[in-house]
């Protein structure tokens, strides 16, 4: 049995304690509240009292939900703005994205995130000096312009229900910002912050950025990997393997520094623990702990143990994915309208 990962049940539970009572001392703040915390609230039983609670909750809720779609939306707008083109728009496990066909609506989840919208850069752009900050930021920026809008809107609001509607919007566009403006990684996820500071760094990781947005977009629309320029995928120059050399790639089970890069979003954690599920020898799924390294770009971590060569990778999600399923080969097509 694996251990719990202490360090973030400790930090998870801090974190709800910190929301809690920014969230007890935004109501109390405000006069009206407080009335009916003493009033309505208290004065009508335990039944009423949870029922006041209960309906506060999904107020919260719903405005953690809108201020999610309203920061991919700023991703959105800022990118277009900025010369990118529609790629993929995600909430939740609900996706609109840019097939070959055009417009295709799918499902599709990426642990660590509530949403995405992902961008394709202009083919006139150049990739080094591609620009990046608004596209990141954009979602940032958008949580506190409304949070800074329902607080206004508070000021004016007259009834309880209203008021607290603001409230719990403006907090939760707070929350937002916060937690993708601050450099950090979130379930492995390097938020927005995070990433502009890696872009903001480096040249090759911006011409990185700009390859892999392009890989997405293209070969969300059906195109293949062999069909895309090569000078996309060469090594820099300080990479240290001359012109004509070729490395192998293979996955071993041992600590050793070598191994294999897997997208995150065929990693999923168990008591901070990171896992697969795998096909076994009669086509069940069989869930895998493994051991990982370094991660690369936020989208990929090294495997340094826990599979084997040649062993098929399920996709992680879905009510039908559980140790001992009958697995289904797919296509990238059917992963992409899942």
């Amino acid at each position: 049995m694996k251990k719990p990962d202490l360090g973030r049940l400790a930090r998870g539970f801090f974190a709800g304690i910190a929301i809690g009572a920014a969230i007890l001392c935004a109501i109390l703040s405000y006069p009206e509240l407080r009335a009916f915390l003493k009033g309505p609230m208290a004065r009508d039983g335990m039944g009423m009292f949870m029922a006041f609670w209960m309906a506060a909750v999904l107020l919260f809720a719903a405005a953690v939900f809108l201020q999610t779609l309203i920061h991919e939306t700023g991703h959105l707008v800022s990118g277009l703005a900025t010369g990118y083109r529609f790629s993929s728009f995600r909430i939740g496990s609900f996706m609109l994205y840019r097939g070959d066909e055009g417009l295709r609506f799918g499902r599709f989840t990426v642990a660590g995130t509530g949403g995405q919208c992902l961008l394709e850069p202009s083919d006139t752009t150049d990739p080094e000096n591609m620009p990046y900050e608004a596209y990141l930021l954009g979602g940032v920026a958008a949580n506190l312009a409304t949070a800074a809008a329902a607080f206004a809107a508070s000021i004016y609001a007259e009834s309880v229900f209203w008021i607290y509607l603001c409230v719990a919007i403006m907090l939760a566009g707070v929350a937002a910002a916060l937690l993708n403006g601050i450099p950090m990684r979130i379930g492995g996820v390097p938020n927005d912050g995070c990433t502009v500071r890696m872009m903001g760094r480096s040249a090759e990781m911006r011409r990185m950025m700009w390859v892999q947005l392009k890989v997405n977009a293209l070969y969300s629309r059906g195109e293949m990997l062999r069909d895309m320029p090569d000078e996309w995928f060469a090594l820099p120059d300080d990479a240290g393997f001359p012109e004509g050399d070729f490395v192998e790639v293979t996955l071993s089970a041992s600590n050793s520094e070598g191994g294999r890069y897997l997208p995150n979003m065929f990693i999923r954690y168990q008591d901070g623990q990171p896992f697969v599920y795998v096909a076994d020898e009669n086509g069940l799924l069989q869930q895998r702990f493994l051991t990982i390294g370094n991660d690369l770009w936020g989208e990929l971590t090294e495997v340094k143990a826990g599979l084997d060569d040649n062993e098929q990778i399920a996709f992680p999600y879905g009510s039908d994915v559980f140790e001992g399923a009958q697995t289904t080969p797919g296509s990238y097509e059917d992963l992409m309208t899942y």
